[in-house]
């Protein structure tokens, strides 16, 4: 339809006739009469006050209205209207679940609204709303959904507990008439159900309709598409098993045969035992090589806090730090010495060979 202002003349005949109906009917609004009371039964005879909320939505508006249901200690029950809101649905096209989602907002909201203002106590509060897609998006997870949806269910949950929402048919929906529309002299019928609710109020709760078990859509085209995030971590190099040897000498030997084959420059010895080293204090020490490496300090309780350590930019291996660097006339190994873990097979095999080569002389040289 061809938008118009408010000053133009020229209406179409189909607006024209809504207009002068809708202005007709302005005469009927004396006929709406409501109680302010909500009870007529005695306050010390009230056993119960349940709040009950109904939502709905169609393509032209959306609203929720409450109603106030009183149980005496005798088992009368009386049942009167509280408010109403609606709201006129956007000019842009929503999806009726959406549009729906809207309608229990209102209905949330209201909740929280007329639990602030009423004075006396509620023994229950029920929700009620005629779309099962509805109330299975409000007993799931909301970060599941698109935004529009999952910010709604969530506001929702913040004023509502989803225990309290229930499903009931669109024939026995008063809010059906918010979206749908009624006409004064129709509202003003006493006996409507506009006014005192649905007449399944006036029973014991195992009478009212069945609840049924949300079941989400399938396919529901509101959830966000599954998004994979995952993490690889490749070491340099697959290096062989040190607990796998016999010797330092067989472990740097099979390394190198490694290297080679993946390699086309020549590995010699210094990058063989650099690597071998490296990949010992990383598994070692994987925190403190991460914080050292990115000159982080690393933490107060690690076993390395003692040894100042330090990280050799060029060899990227983890070094005792300390005083030793300022004295002179030392080699630079003595200076820095290389950190292992005594634990780790490689430490064995270094150990080994060190004894070996200097004829078993017992622990105290080959220590030093």
């Amino acid at each position: 339809m061809k938008s118009r202002g408010w000053d133009d003349p020229l209406l179409p005949d189909p607006i024209q006739q809504a207009w002068k109906a809708w202005e007709n009917e302005l005469h009927d609004l004396s006929l709406i009469q409501l109680p302010r009371c909500y009870s007529t039964l005695p306050s010390n005879q009230i056993a119960s006050r349940e709040l009950h909320i109904f939502c709905d939505a169609s393509e032209s508006a959306y609203g929720s209205v409450a109603y106030l249901r009183m149980e005496s200690d005798k088992g009368v029950v009386h049942t009167s209207f509280i408010m109403a809101r609606s709201r006129v649905a956007p000019k842009r096209q929503i999806s009726i679940p959406r549009l729906e989602l809207c309608a229990a907002l209102t209905g949330a909201q209201l909740c929280k609204l007329l639990q602030n203002e009423l004075t006396h106590p509620l023994t229950n509060i029920v929700l009620w709303s005629d779309s099962t897609t509805i109330l299975s998006w409000l007993h799931s997870l909301s970060c599941r959904y698109k935004a529009f949806v999952a910010n709604r269910v969530t506001e929702i949950l913040e004023l509502t507990d989803p225990s309290s929402w229930r499903y009931i048919p669109s024939v026995q929906n008063p809010a059906d008439d918010i979206t749908r529309g009624k006409t004064l002299v129709d509202l003003a019928k006493p006996a409507h159900r506009w006014r005192q609710g649905p007449t399944f109020l006036k029973f014991p709760p195992h009478e009212w309709p069945k609840n049924l078990m949300p079941r989400p859509a399938s396919p529901d085209p509101e959830l966000r598409k599954p998004l994979f995030c995952g993490l690889t971590q490749v070491d340099d190099c697959i290096l062989p098993d040190p607990s796998s040897f016999k010797s330092w000498s067989e472990l740097q030997s099979a390394t190198k045969e490694l290297l080679q084959k993946h390699r086309e420059d020549p590995c010699d010895a210094s990058s063989v035992q650099i690597l071998l080293l490296r990949q010992a204090q990383q598994q070692s020490f994987p925190s403190e090589y991460q914080c050292l490496k990115e000159e982080k300090p690393i933490e107060p309780q690690s076993c390395l806090i003692t040894l100042s350590p330090e990280f050799n930019e060029e060899t990227g291996l983890i070094v005792v730090g300390g005083k030793l660097r300022r004295v002179e006339d030392i080699e630079p190994g003595m200076v820095h010495p290389i950190v292992l873990d005594p634990k780790h097979p490689l430490s064995h095999l270094i150990i080994k060979d060190c004894d070996e080569k200097l004829f078993h002389p017992g622990p105290e040289r080959v220590f030093s």
